[in-house]
């Protein structure tokens, strides 16, 4: 089917010409002479010596850190000297669970919705977004909250007449907060096709109201009703989101991601913007792993013909693939050990344990890390089951499987992530006390929450979590809120003062950018080459307004990055 045309040209078009103004202003890497920043507080990461005064950079690495004086000497006369005026500096950050072209649509074409707004909010910022496009083009977006499941004042079929309202004709299909579900009203339905036929084998997936009507939520795969009608945007302006959302991510300090769902498209963007040489991030392609019809041998070998787009690329690795094992609690979908709370239900794998041992041991044969959504205890189990089988087959292996938002494990299971060189990806936002804690608590028991997120166990069982924002499923990256939340257990914006999640697992400073880090340089398989300020590796680092080491552990989310250094190159201006 060939792509669709696409709405909001006008804007897009402006959209896509800053962007691109922006990507040019990034100034070069310094060619010959070397760069001397000298006069800071370096925290290298380093075991060995994690504390330096000054770092030399020559072609994108460095060659030297400690002394100011030793630095200076080594720099030589010619070199182009910053002093930083005491500033403490970190190693760069990663994100190791980000959609970062998803999230500059967000943030240029498409209508976002805050997950605690109620309907009426709702309502009226769809009515806002309706009323800016053109006749006949589709209303996308993201957001909306769980609560909009469970109606206290009004039915399903009442919801419908009121989104179909404020949609103004325009059909429309908003994905919820957790990008796992989506809400279209009648226009978009009608749109689609759909049919008892269609519909039934997703079952309990579409919600129908109590007469059996359609209520216009479709929960997970069901959402796929809609692929074949809901607009495709341009190359171009997949090329103008990537570039926006990198140069966010850029400002708060970060140089690596893993980008956790990659289609072809995104992984075209990718290639064109490290063609032009404004890429500037260690990337990781998770490549989405089918999950449908097509059959194993067929899959797997259309699978590597993508990974082999990236192959001999310096900055872009494809050896990484997504899966989905399990949903979310709020829609019961996640699967546990145990029943969620006043039910009988314990959720629902989307694959069976045997088909997943498969998977992840032919990735693991192949080179392939797999990063999986796991969110309740049994699809964390069954995953270390597929690790463990995969290691059995396949022997060692410096492929260092990931866990997506495995905050919820079973204590027998915690051992095993690091006996299997396994990784938990936390998103920040999970762990401290909030609205989505509030409801896990309600729909899981405060039980099952007392050691949620267990990075102290789990870094004591030899494995290395990460973090990983999940923007704009979450629409958090700033890392300084989920580092400040890390470090105290405790809501980093000044809500719910005296509240702590789990505070058992709360860590150090170190231990904490450790995490944002060289942890996510090593899932990327690159630590031997950046994630630390050492010398030989990629000279990335971030500059601070503030010492996150010295100050009151409930001010590091007032943390900035003043300047940000990627292969010597200085990104923010």
């Amino acid at each position: 089917m060939p792509p669709k045309k696409s709405h909001l040209r006008s804007v897009r078009i402006a959209v896509t010409a800053i962007a691109v103004l922006a990507a040019c202003a990034l100034s070069p890497a310094w060619a010959g002479a070397p760069t001397l920043l000298t006069n800071g507080k370096f925290y290298t990461g380093a075991a060995k010596a994690p504390w330096a005064e000054a770092v030399v950079i020559e072609d994108g690495a460095f060659t030297f850190v400690g002394t100011a004086k030793e630095a200076a000497q080594t720099a030589g006369t010619n070199a182009i000297i910053t002093d930083l005026g005491g500033k403490t500096v970190v190693p760069g950050l990663y994100d190791s669970h980000v959609h970062p072209l998803g999230a500059g649509q967000v943030l240029l074409y498409q209508c976002s919705i805050d997950n605690a707004a109620t309907f009426d909010e709702f309502l009226n910022t769809v009515q806002v977004c309706a009323e800016k496009l053109p006749e006949g083009a589709w209303l996308q977006g993201t957001g909306w909250g769980p609560h909009f499941l469970e109606p206290v004042d009004m039915t399903f079929g009442e919801m419908l007449a009121k989104y179909d309202e404020a949609t103004s004709g325009h059909p429309a299909f908003l994905h919820d907060f957790s990008h796992h579900n989506g809400y279209a009203n009648t226009a978009a339905m009608q749109a689609a096709n759909l049919t008892d036929e269609m519909l039934a084998e997703f079952g309990d997936l579409v919600l129908r109201d109590d007469q059996n009507n359609l209520s216009g939520f479709f929960f997970e795969q069901a959402g796929s009703s809609f692929q074949e009608v809901l607009p495709s945007f341009t190359p171009e302006e997949d090329i103008a989101a990537l570039s926006a959302a990198i140069d966010v991510l850029h400002k708060h300090g970060f140089v690596g991601v893993l980008d956790s769902f990659v289609s072809p498209d995104i992984t075209a963007a990718y290639l064109a913007l490290e063609a032009e040489d404004k890429l500037n991030l260690h990337v990781g392609l998770s490549l989405g792993w089918y999950q449908g019809d097509a059959s194993f041998s067929e899959y797997s070998s259309k699978f590597l013909e993508q990974v082999a787009r990236t192959k001999d690329n310096d900055l872009i690795d494809s050896h990484f693939a997504k899966i989905s094992v399990d949903g979310i609690p709020p829609t019961h979908t996640a699967a546990f050990l145990e029943p969620y709370e006043g039910t009988q239900n314990l959720g629902t794998l989307n694959l069976p344990a045997a088909e997943l041992a498969q998977i992840i041991t032919w990735l693991d044969a192949n080179g392939i890390t797999a990063q999986m959504h796991t969110v309740g205890d049994r699809a964390v189990r069954v995953t270390l089951d597929a690790i463990e089988a995969a290691r059995e087959a396949n022997g060692p292996s410096a492929r260092r499987h990931q866990l997506a938002h495995a905050c919820l494990i079973d204590e027998a299971d915690i051992p095993r992530f690091g006996e299997l060189n396994a990784i938990a990806n936390f998103s920040p936002m999970f762990w401290y006390p909030g609205p989505l804690v509030d409801q896990m608590n309600q729909i899981l028991g405060t039980e099952r929450m007392s050691d949620y997120c267990p990075a102290v166990k789990l870094s004591d069982s030899g494995s290395y979590p990460t973090n990983g924002s999940d923007w704009p499923v979450v629409p958090d990256v700033n890392p300084w809120n989920g580092m400040e939340a890390l470090i105290t257990r405790s809501n980093p914006f000044g809500e719910r003062p005296g509240e702590t999640l789990a505070p058992d697992e709360a860590i150090t400073v170190e231990e904490a950018i450790d995490i944002f880090t060289i942890n996510g340089a090593r899932l990327l398989g690159i630590e031997d080459k950046a994630g630390s300020i050492e010398n030989g590796k990629s000279a990335d680092l971030v500059v601070l307004n503030q010492d996150i080491f010295s100050v009151p552990s409930d001010k590091i989310s007032d943390t900035k990055a003043v300047q940000v250094y990627f292969q010597g190159r200085a990104l923010l201006h």
